[in-house]
């Protein structure tokens, strides 16, 4: 979907795919005349402290100590212990597993 409105004194778009959540841009046009509102995207996402330290979406409820009941006894890496980047890693593959 492609939508235009003024905006400044020139013509912003809105582009919006809808076979895949969340992806979506603006565009300007310099010099153009449109009427109407800018469209509305998507809230952005606010991640959780735990997807904020690995950069991750979405993984904090299959971090080990969040849920245990979702991946119980699963070793993903070797030697997995208690450092920030082996608990990320223990989180993405948990969901990767159980999604």
């Amino acid at each position: 979907m492609l939508s235009l409105n003024a905006c400044h004194g020139g013509v912003a778009g809105s582009v919006v795919c809808t076979n895949i959540a969340m992806m979506s841009g603006r565009i300007k046009i310099k010099g153009a005349e449109a009427n109407g509102e800018p469209v509305e995207l998507y809230t952005p996402y606010q991640p959780s402290e735990f997807d904020a330290m690995c950069g991750t979406f979405e993984t904090a409820p299959y971090a080990a100590d969040a849920s245990p009941n979702l991946c119980p006894d699963q070793v993903f890496l070797c030697n997995e212990g208690t450092s920030s980047f082996e608990k990320c890693m223990h989180a993405v593959d948990c969901k990767m597993n159980y999604e």
